[in-house]
């Protein structure tokens, strides 16, 4: 099954209800500002918006945000290359790694590592909902 039909399923069954749409202003903002933001990651937000995912346990943000928004300045240097697109609601910011071809990963701010989830967004969306 491809994630697209993968999604309308998840929509169907009402696991996707807390999310809210983003508007064209908010998404071309993302696109300016991250001219190689993945195709996937915008079209999510388009289709199915931001906000809570409570199955997941995971905040999905209507934007990206820079590792300084959330980090003080010397933190925030460590994830220079790291665009934050949610966190877990626990303390673990999830992003996309500009260095390493969008990839997602994870922030653990208990200890400030840095760990590869997967390559896409779609399939990190995936992991959440299946």
């Amino acid at each position: 099954m491809d994630i697209k039909t993968f999604l309308k399923r998840k929509k169907e069954e009402h696991l996707l209800d807390g999310l809210a749409a983003v508007d064209d202003v908010s998404l071309n903002a993302i696109k300016v500002g991250q001219k190689n933001a993945p195709d996937d990651y915008l079209e999510f937000l388009q289709e199915f918006g931001s906000g809570e995912i409570e199955t997941a346990g995971f905040m999905l943000y209507n934007g990206l945000l820079e590792a300084s928004d959330i980090f003080d300045d010397e933190t925030a240097a460590q994830f220079e290359s790291v665009m934050i697109f949610g966190d877990d609601m626990q303390g673990r910011c999830v992003g996309f790694d500009k260095n390493d071809k969008w990839a997602v990963v994870k922030i653990d701010s208990a200890d400030m590592s840095v760990k590869k989830l997967c390559e896409t967004f779609s399939l990190f969306v995936y992991s959440l909902l299946r």
